[in-house]
C-alpha cells in the first residue's frame, strides 16, 4: 500500500509533502533529522487519508540531505 508524507504543524495545519511513495521511502523521509523542526514534524499515512485535495510540495521523491532546506 502506498503512503503520503504529511507535515504536521504545531498550529494544526497539515501540508502534503510527498504523494504515493513506498512505505520504505516514507520511513526514510520521516526518520531523517532534516525533516523535523521547531513547530513541525513529518509523518506518513495511507495515501489519501489526510490531504486529499492538496498538491504535494515535491513532485518526485528524493532522499533528504543537507541541501534539502
Amino acid at each position: 500500500m502506498l503512503k503520503d508524507i504529511i507535515r504536521f504543524k504545531q498550529k494544526g495545519k497539515k501540508e502534503l509533502i510527498h504523494y504515493k511513495v513506498t512505505q520504505e521511502q516514507a520511513q526514510e523521509w520521516c526518520e531523517s533529522d532534516l525533516t523535523k523542526g521547531k513547530g513541525y514534524f513529518d509523518g506518513f499515512d495511507n495515501t489519501g487519508t489526510h490531504a486529499q485535495k492538496q498538491n504535494p510540495k515535491y513532485s518526485h521523491y528524493f532522499t533528504p540531505n543537507e541541501n534539502y532546506h
